[in-house]
């Protein structure tokens, strides 16, 4: 069975800011998120979505939380529910990336 690539110009444009940021090479981040060449960091940038795990890697490496890599922040203005309603969403959106679950209807 062939494993299935997901593609996000979105989340590739958020690693390529993450890496600018750093201020590493391609090489030089592949190794840091977890021994990678320059050559897979560069199709994680063109669209292609690394695993969940190293999408956990490279948000911890630049402080930031797994879901900033999926697009824009949104204020949750201190409502607790909200803010338990996004995180559920988000975890979620990393399972269907990696392949673990499905993306159910909204409601």
């Amino acid at each position: 069975m062939a494993l299935r690539k997901f593609t996000s110009k979105e989340i590739g444009n958020n690693i390529r800011k993450i890496r600018v940021e750093l201020r590493q090479t391609q090489e030089e981040f592949g190794k840091e998120a977890g021994g990678y060449s320059q050559d897979t960091v560069a199709k994680w940038e063109s669209g292609q979505v690394p695993h969940a795990m190293t999408l956990k890697r490279i948000a911890d490496m630049a402080h930031r939380p797994v879901d900033s890599l999926f697009g824009e922040k949104k204020d949750l203005g201190g409502d607790l529910d909200g803010a338990l309603a996004e995180l559920r969403r988000a975890s979620e959106r990393v399972k269907v990336i990696a392949g673990k679950g499905r993306k159910k209807p909204r409601r």
